[in-house]
């Protein structure tokens, strides 16, 4: 029996879209792994973009693609400068 695409998205159930959108590493995995940085606590999201580790140079690159900024804390200065240009 063929599904349709629309029974289909019918049959995943929250648990595996919950599992999609919040990720997890394997357990195996995360004992071999080398810590490299810590993050801020914030919510589980998804970013997308090039990294970069200034507010200039990143507001630059940002006018022609998607950017991710990653520093290791934002002054507010910076932070009204970034909005202007685009939303984070």
């Amino acid at each position: 029996m063929l599904l349709v695409k629309e029974e289909a998205i019918l049959r995943v159930g929250t648990e595996e879209i919950n599992k999609l959108l919040h990720s997890t590493f394997e357990d195996k995995s995360l004992k071999q792994a080398q810590q490299l940085t810590q993050g801020l606590a914030a919510s589980p999201g998804a970013a997308v973009g090039a990294i970069y580790f200034t507010a200039h140079e990143a507001v630059e690159a940002a006018k022609t693609k998607p950017v991710v900024l990653v520093e290791k804390k934002h002054h507010q200065k910076i932070l009204k400068e970034w909005l202007a240009q685009k939303p984070l």
